[in-house]
């Protein structure tokens, strides 16, 4: 099978080709890059290709004079690139997408084993310090993101992690990670990751950010059902084990304990609600500056959690509730609310779902949610903080 190809139409060299073998090819001007171009309208490092199964997607590196196909700039998700497609950096340089071909009886070989690597499904392992249990993530897209910032496809709340931390595409030969310009680096196998230079992951290796998470990556589930893997959603189920829980309840209740709440605000909502607007509302807020707590680490009405609530219900600057029926059902959000009130804190509400808000309630401010654009019901409720003189912490 002849590899794809790259031909330069207009510009140096023309009618060079350039042979496509990697599964992540840069191109620009600048001597790291594996196709070099030297023209002033080529960026040190202008775009890179990168294998996605049996094709080539084209992805612009925030070049200065941009990358077009057919006379389309390039978006943030990439364009694949097709027979007879025509590439332009800039202004003069132009090149043509010449797709490979199979040729003799390789080509049926080639072809199953590009199909069996479809089938083949890979997972992380994600272990973060703050819970006591792992989550595995099934990868099943052709891009996933990881980060802090909840227009990721996995969401980790964690400190060290960076809004936009790392990417994961899918080639032939399983998933090419990239780090695409975090704080902290990602490290696998304890070797720093290079910023933007996409390496492909083996079965087995080890993904790490700073000290407060890890990930494995496998071809093999640890899970008996589906129902329990996580895809695009973060935040865990806890492990059911009666020791594993008291540990991780007492890790908690230490960890608070050694935090200052009186700056914290105090997320209250509905368990059943966590994955679909809570988790996503506490990692906008972290996001932005606001210290949020959140009690979904404990156990419900273990004398943990109990101690917990109490600190943060005497300390906390802000009550923010998620509202909903079951949320204002829950006996622990009405006392809450009670407390907050009664010693004239500040109390916000997202209206998630439409329910009879109690009296107690119905003075606060109120943003509804908005399930088309929960980022502005989002931007409101954080608006509503600052006019409650809630502090702000450096994102």
């Amino acid at each position: 099978m002849s590899a794809p190809r790259l031909k330069i139409i207009r510009g140096p060299e023309p009618g060079r080709e350039f042979e496509l073998v990697g599964d992540a090819i840069t191109i620009g001007r600048g001597t790291r890059n594996e196709i070099i171009i030297r023209d002033n309208e080529v960026s040190k490092e202008h775009c890179r290709l990168i294998r996605v199964l049996d094709d080539y997607e084209l992805h612009d590196l925030e070049s200065t004079n941009g990358t077009f196909v057919n006379g389309k700039r390039v978006e943030r998700d990439g364009h694949t690139l097709s027979q007879g497609n025509l590439v332009e950096l800039g202004f003069s340089i132009l090149l043509e997408f010449i797709p490979g071909e199979p040729t003799g009886d390789t080509s049926a070989l080639l072809q199953k084993a590009a199909l069996e690597s479809r089938r083949t499904r890979f997972y992380l392992i994600i272990k973060r310090s703050s819970l006591a249990s792992a989550d595995e993530y099934a990868l099943e897209n052709k891009e996933v993101t990881l980060g802090r910032s909840m227009e990721n496809d996995i969401v980790i709340p964690e400190p060290e992690v960076s809004k936009q931390h790392m990417r994961l595409v899918r080639s032939d030969d399983g998933y090419v990670l990239e780090d695409i310009g975090s704080l902290n680096g990602t490290y696998i196998n304890d070797v720093r990751l290079a910023e933007h230079s996409p390496t492909l992951l083996r079965i087995g290796d080890v993904v790490r950010v700073g000290t407060s998470l890890e990930m494995r990556y496998t071809d093999e589930s640890l899970l008996k059902t589906k129902s329990t893997r996580k895809t695009a959603e973060h935040l865990p189920a806890r492990d059911t084990s009666p020791a594993i829980a008291k540990q991780h309840q007492t890790q908690a209740l230490k960890a608070i304990k050694a935090e200052a709440l009186d700056r914290h605000v105090f997320l209250a909502y509905a368990r059943s609600e966590w994955d679909t607007v809570s988790s996503k509302l506490f990692a906008y807020l972290r996001d932005h500056g606001i210290a949020v707590w959140v009690d979904q680490a404990l156990n419900p009405e273990t004398e943990a959690w109990n101690q917990a609530l109490e600190q943060v219900l005497t300390e906390g600057a802000c009550l923010l509730v998620v509202a909903s029926p079951e949320a204002v059902g829950t006996p622990y959000v009405r006392r809450s609310v009670n407390r907050f009130i009664a010693r004239g804190k500040p109390v916000v509400v997202l209206g998630y779902k439409e329910t009879n808000l109690p009296m107690m309630l119905q003075k606060a401010p109120f943003v509804p949610y908005d399930s088309a654009s929960p980022e502005q019901s989002f931007r409101r409720i954080l608006s509503e903080m600052i006019k409650a003189n809630v502090p702000r912490q450096r994102p």
